[in-house]
Formats: structure tokens, sequence, C-alpha cells
């Protein structure tokens, strides 16, 4: 089957499985898929099941490493429960071994699905990044030498400026200038609006809302030089919008934050180059971790020991017990893990 008919029919296999629009898909398809991105099986000459696997790079500790992100993952309805996708995902997670990727995120539908790929057989994800619903700090400082307004023109100029501020963060995925502007279309489609902040001609601040309601709207992103500026730029857009307007953002958090709601999950794709970036960045560390129930890599399976900043098999027993997904979790326990634009809501 030739490039363009995969794309067609992969187009039509996401319209039949999430209801998108073709504006939404226009959006998808021209900026985030590519041929090689996507992860396809066929029956009866026709794409049933398919996935797009998208590069990304994590930022953890100051170091950026490689990971993928599986998107799309869908199956028609009439082929579900013959394997298709946990073949899909198979595939998905050793291309990412040849890339020397070291994690594989998703984002979970609903909590069927979280629970389908936290199953050994589809990956044994587990869920690494949390969020809280809530309204935003405005606070009550004025900066009287701020400008703040929305763009309408342009707003993918300040991609400098938004992974700039998101680099600032402990651990994120970086979206790419493409995802960046697939994220832009999408606002503009959603009749969003992408507010800026200036003081002393300088970009200080970035802001994107979207309406969810007559009078919700969503915070979506926002990335300031100080609170102080965030809080003044939103009180702007808030002003702006209508006073009875009300403004929440869905803001990551650790695991362990009192409202904390599971949000995406990931797995490890190469254990040993893992838990030695980990021994690395934690050379205080000194335990022993056993990998379990991993069936896309059994050579995973297995004892490691941390010590001094570096890592190594033992037979010795041992004081933690991971499968690929909880290994992932744990190493982001204390993370509030920020994945900003993913086009997911």
């Amino acid at each position: 089957m030739s490039e363009h008919n995969i794309l067609l029919q992969t187009r039509h296999l996401w319209k039949t499985c999430f209801g998108d629009s073709e504006a939404f898909m226009e959006i998808y398809f021209s900026k985030k898929y590519t041929p090689a991105s996507n992860i396809v099986r066929q029956a009866d000459g026709t794409v049933v099941a398919a996935t797009q696997l998208l590069p990304y790079v994590l930022g953890m500790y100051g170091k950026a490493m490689p990971v993928g992100y599986i998107s799309g993952l869908a199956t028609l309805p009439a082929y579900r429960g013959k394997g298709y996708a946990s073949r899909i995902l198979h595939e998905a997670h050793h291309r990412l071994a040849d890339t020397d990727a070291l994690l594989s995120f998703l984002i979970p539908g609903n909590e069927a699905l979280r629970a389908y790929y936290r199953a050994p057989r589809n990956g044994a994800y587990e869920t690494v990044a949390f969020r809280q619903v809530a309204k935003p700090d405005l606070g009550k400082a004025t900066l009287e030498d701020l400008e703040c307004q929305p763009v309408t023109d342009n707003a993918e100029a300040y991609y400098d400026f938004f992974l700039n501020r998101l680099r600032e963060e402990t651990s994120f995925l970086q979206p790419s200038p493409s995802d960046f502007s697939a994220a832009m279309d999408l606002c503009r489609l959603e009749q969003g609006q992408v507010w800026i902040a200036h003081s002393q001609g300088q970009t200080v601040g970035w802001a994107m809302l979207v309406p969810e309601g007559e009078k919700h709207w969503t915070l979506r992103d926002i990335r300031c030089t100080t609170p102080t500026v965030a809080a003044s730029l939103l009180r702007k857009a808030q002003c702006t919008l209508g006073s009875d307007i009300v403004i929440v953002q869905k803001k990551a958090v650790p695991s362990h934050h009192a409202k904390a709601q599971p949000y995406a999950m990931a797995r490890v794709i190469n254990v040993p180059q893992f838990l030695q970036q980990l021994a690395q960045w934690n050379p205080e560390w000194e335990t022993i971790i056993e990998v379990v129930s991993d069936e896309a890599f059994p050579q995973n399976n297995g004892r490691y020991a941390l010590a001094q900043g570096t890592c190594h098999t033992t037979q010795m027993p041992p004081a933690k017990v991971f499968t690929p997904g909880q290994l992932a979790a744990f190493a982001f326990s204390e993370c509030s893990l920020n994945m900003p634009l993913m086009l997911d809501e």
C-alpha cells in the first residue's frame, strides 16, 4: 500500500475511533504525523490499527535524553480483541530501543485504558505525571511598566521564550517548533487566545487560554519570568475577557500531592542505561532494584545495584521491585513532570 493510501486510511481510522473534526485532523496530520512515525497493522487490505510514535526530548535534572510518545493508538471496532494494538506497542518499544530512547510515554484516554497499558503484555506502563485542577494565583501586586495583550499574528515567534522558561522546570517533555505551531493552530481553532507580556521592550510572559464554556476558560499553559508577571498577565486577561470569567489551570504536581489527578504514563525502555543515568544524578543512592515483568525486553529483568554514582547487575536481595513502568514512576516520584501542549484536550 502506498504512503498516501496509508495516510488516508490512518486518518479514516482516527476519525472512526476518536471522532475529531476535519480541522483538528488537518492540524495533527500536517504538523505531528509523518510517514516514518506511523506504525500500522493491516488486514483485508485495510489499515485496521495504527499509532504515531513521536520523538520528544525529556529534560530532567538539567540533562536532556531522547524519549518517545505513543500518540493516537487505535483499532477499528470490528478488529478489536485480536492483539493488533499489543503488537503495535511491541514494535513501537523496539523502534525506540533502536534509536537509544530511554523512555516511552503515552496519555490514556480513560481509566480502563490506564489499566490496559499497565498490563505486562502492553508494556507494563505506570502513571508518572499528575495534575491538579485549580484556579491560578492572580495575586495583587501591580507592575507599572508591564504591557499585556493577546496576539493574533506570528504567535509562533514566541517559541524560544516559551522553551527557555520551560527549561527552568525540574522535568519536562520539550515540544518541538512544529509541536508548538500545532498547539497555536489548535488554540486558534478553539477560539482561544495567546497573551504576551512585555516590560521595557522585552518579552517577560506568555500564556495560552482556551474557552471551556460560556464563563470558563482553561489556562492551557503559562510561562513567565516571575510569579508577579504571571499574576499580572492573568489579571489583565481576565479583565479583558470579563470580570465574571473563571480561569482554571491543570497544573503539574508530584504524585504525593493531596489533589493530584493521574495524567500521563511511561515505561523504561533500556533499564541498565536508565539506572546508570539515575545513579549519576543521585550518587548518594545505595540500593538494589529488581526489575520484573518486562515482556518486551526480557533482558531488562534482573537485579541492579546502585552505589556511588554507578550501576551494575547483582545477585543480592533487592530493596525495591519494579515493573518497567513502576521504575519510571519511581524516578519521577518527587517531580512535577510538565507535559505542555500535547494536543490531548
